[in-house]
């Protein structure tokens, strides 16, 4: 039997918890694309240059990281354990939609456990509180694990796709729409 999942808290990041988050996107990047991105690509992700784009989104005032921190060991210690980020639309919105979610990661020691639902529901409660109607994100076409969580968290794959090219591979990316309310 497993065990109970360990105590999570999530808040909005702040500038001193951008060493860890960069750390922690870098890992769960290596970790989720693996097989679906060059290898060579994912081992050379740079944690200064995460760093930086992160100091940048929060220095913009224009987008939101929520964290969660699971509580480990016996001391109490809390440990990053994911990530989510939204902010307005970067480019053009599937319609209706008024929020991005740009990025949502958790380390693979902590997939399956309800931490990137945690993440979702609290992001979910606060576009509801500011009064979004609809959110979206982008997705790895291949990536079955997040794309089966986003529709059983009831978001809906819309038609089409974006082309893009990461680390020299071409690739494709899957929207995927939530109503707030």
């Amino acid at each position: 039997m497993d065990a109970a999942p360990a105590p999570v808290s999530i808040r909005p990041a702040t500038q001193d918890d951008l060493p860890a988050l960069a750390a922690m996107h870098v890992k769960s990047w290596q970790q989720a694309y693996a097989g679906l991105l060059d290898q060579a690509y994912l081992d050379a992700l740079d944690v200064s240059q995460r760093q930086e784009n992160w100091r940048k989104m929060l220095a913009g005032d224009k987008g939101v990281i929520l964290l969660a921190w699971a509580q480990s060991g016996e001391n109490g210690e809390e440990t990053l354990a994911g990530f989510l980020a939204y902010n307005p639309p970067r480019e053009k919105a599937p319609d209706g939609c008024d929020i991005e979610i740009c990025a949502i990661y958790a380390l693979q020691d902590y997939w399956s456990k309800g931490i990137g639902y945690k993440l979702f529901s609290a992001a979910m409660a606060r576009f509801k509180v500011s009064g979004r109607q609809r959110a979206y994100l982008w997705v790895l076409d291949g990536n079955r694990r997040a794309i089966d969580a986003y529709t059983r968290w009831g978001g809906a794959l819309q038609p089409g796709h974006m082309d893009l090219q990461i680390g020299g591979r071409d690739l494709r990316e899957l929207c995927i729409v939530f109503n707030v309310s």
